[in-house]
């Protein structure tokens, strides 16, 4: 299994297991042991991860996340701080969870957070410096019919999801995952805060 990831505008091919290395205290959940055949497995897009190895302090804040600059630009819109990316090294521990979330999801044709997967993963980042406090769901569809701007756009309609986007300034960092899968597509965006 590879993921795709995005970095100035170019897409790159990442071994899925250089980028599922958690640090010990962050680790809630071993990874997925599925087929490492590409067309067998999805396809899950992390905008702001690269292989962990070549990521350093500064090369992480070049980083984009096109969902994460949508929400970015919509807090700006309402006078909001924008939002950082996700530091480097909790990246592998938010993509496990996200994708654990995200093949369920799309496997069982719902749209509902799993709340004990969600406090696990907020248990497991106890001693790190950060933690995540709320998640939003882009529910999955068709993969033709995806649009991150639709997806900000329905966000914004919710109170609840308004609310977590724009309205609570401890959330000081976020990262979106996408996964492609069974030709459907759904998003997990995870919000941060300093601990």
């Amino acid at each position: 299994m590879r993921f795709r990831l995005l970095l100035r505008g170019l897409w790159a091919v990442v071994p899925v297991l250089a980028l599922l290395r958690a640090p010990p205290a962050l680790a809630s959940r071993p990874a997925g042991t599925g087929s490492t055949s590409n067309r067998s497995a999805g396809r899950l897009n992390h905008f702001s991860s690269l292989h962990l190895s070549q990521l350093t302090p500064t090369t992480a804040a070049s980083i984009n996340d096109p969902l994460v600059n949508l929400i970015n630009g919509a807090r700006a819109g309402k006078g909001r701080a924008p939002l950082q990316l996700l530091p480097v090294a909790l990246v592998a521990a938010n993509i496990a969870y996200a994708q654990s979330v995200l093949r369920q999801l799309i496997a069982t044709k719902t749209c509902d957070h799993n709340l004990p997967a969600w406090q696990a993963f907020q248990a497991s980042s106890t001693g790190s410096r950060m933690r995540p406090m709320s998640e939003v769901l882009g529910c999955p569809e068709a993969r033709g019919r995806w649009n991150p701007e639709r997806l900000l756009s329905r966000w914004l309609g919710s109170p609840l999801h308004n609310d977590i986007l724009l309205n609570r300034p401890r959330n000081s960092h976020a990262a979106c995952v996408q996964l492609s899968e069974a030709g459907r597509i759904g998003v997990l965006c995870s919000f941060w805060v300093a601990q």
